[in-house]
């Protein structure tokens, strides 16, 4: 019996305007549901459009065979929507050489094949985890080993620096004593004829030349000291 299809209206709200996924299916329902009906051929003839649809639907909310099956629509709907969030119940087929693997390990466990492929899953799962936890801090000390070369190889190049910068400074000095002073005698040079002075003024320098060579004792370099070095000369 044809009714006022006001009070029905609610029986629409879970179609989506411009929901083509939706649309589609809709179509597809009622193709299934209803082949050849006139509802059917009215929808079919138009775009997929989920505003389009409800309109088409609302017409027919007066009656009750319609209204059950939308429902029954609605119901379905909201089936595959939870399905779809929640994931659902997978089916497959295994080869013959697998099941009977599985059926042996099964056996084994004393659990049905069901129960053991679920508890095979499970444990690949945790070793998977536990793989990749692995991997994440193997990755993890590369990076900071690679930070720590890094941080080296910046010490190596400031220690060459320095010694390269004091070297050349030692060098200056040399040739402007030489040019003001005239070359240095070769008896001078020995520290068991110099001067009180010139020891301590070697003393002075190579004590501010191990400081700025400080970095060789950051990166644990096994060296001896120049003043260390000089002494040992002295001793010789």
């Amino acid at each position: 019996m044809n009714q006022p299809t006001t009070s029905y209206e609610s029986l629409l709200k879970w179609i989506k305007p411009s929901d083509t996924e939706q649309a589609t299916w809709i179509r597809n329902y009622l193709s299934k549901k209803i082949p050849g009906q006139p509802l059917l051929d009215s929808l079919i003839s138009q775009d997929v459009d989920s505003e389009w649809l409800k309109t088409i639907l609302s017409t027919h909310l007066g009656f009750a065979d319609r209204r059950e099956l939308i429902k029954q629509m609605r119901g379905a709907w909201h089936q595959r929507m939870y399905r779809k969030k929640k994931g659902k119940q997978v089916s497959f087929q295994l080869p013959a050489e697998i099941v009977a693997k599985l059926s042996s390990i099964a056996r084994d466990r004393k659990r049905s094949k069901t129960q053991t492929l679920r508890q095979i899953i499970g444990e690949a799962a945790k070793q998977n985890q536990l793989d990749n936890k692995r991997i994440r801090k193997l990755k993890s000390d590369i990076q900071k080993l690679d930070k720590s070369k890094a941080a080296a190889l910046a010490v190596h190049e400031r220690l060459i620096l320095t010694l390269l910068e004091t070297l050349a400074e030692e060098v200056s000095q040399r040739v402007c004593y030489e040019v003001a002073m005239g070359s240095i005698p070769a008896n001078e040079l020995s520290e068991h004829t110099a001067s009180p002075e010139y020891q301590e003024a070697l003393t002075k320098r190579s004590k501010e030349i191990d400081e700025q060579l400080a970095d060789l004792i950051l990166i644990k370099a096994k060296y001896r000291s120049l003043t260390k070095l000089i002494q040992d000369s002295i001793a010789r």
